[in-house]
């Protein structure tokens, strides 16, 4: 059983803010997340992404995927990969994956010819690596994250 780790991110819970390296190796994953029936030109898909090292494979010892239902959308870039590897490399130690919210800006056109015409941006919600993980490791249970705030209210239920 897979146990993930959302990691801690700045900026609104929506705001995906980081566009992923994409390759058209790429472009069957990222299009089999849109619908068959697209009511208008473009689409956007929210999903959960996980974030894997891939240190054996062709981009370099630090290279970081971008997946998705077990299915690769993208890398973070090879400028990023540095900052980015002790992070995810501590939570993968720990025995969890690393996740965070990811969209797929999907986009069908009409074309002159019979060409594929799809076009998809892949944006995650990455924040920066020194705010990704609190200085303790996550809990192994259930547990809850309050909110960023400097008015939080906490109600305690008197059992």
């Amino acid at each position: 059983m897979t146990v993930h780790y959302r990691l801690w991110s700045s900026g609104r819970p929506s705001w995906c803010e980081y566009e992923l390296t994409t390759e058209p190796e790429h472009t069957p994953a990222i299009r089999s997340f849109c619908s068959e029936d697209w009511s208008d030109t473009s689409q956007t898909v929210n999903l959960d992404v996980e974030l894997i090292p891939e240190p054996d494979g062709p981009r370099g010892p630090r290279a970081i995927s971008v997946r998705a239902a077990g299915r690769t959308l993208g890398y973070l870039d090879v400028k990023d990969d540095a900052a980015w590897a002790p992070v995810v490399r501590r939570v993968i130690a720990s025995g969890l994956v690393p996740t965070t919210t990811g969209q797929i800006f999907a986009h069908n056109y009409e074309g002159w010819d019979a060409a594929d015409n799809f076009i998809a941006i892949v944006r995650i919600r990455l924040g920066q690596p020194n705010e990704a993980l609190p200085l303790n490791d996550p809990p192994m249970v259930p547990y809850t994250l309050l909110p960023k705030s400097s008015i939080v209210q906490v109600e305690v239920n008197p059992s």
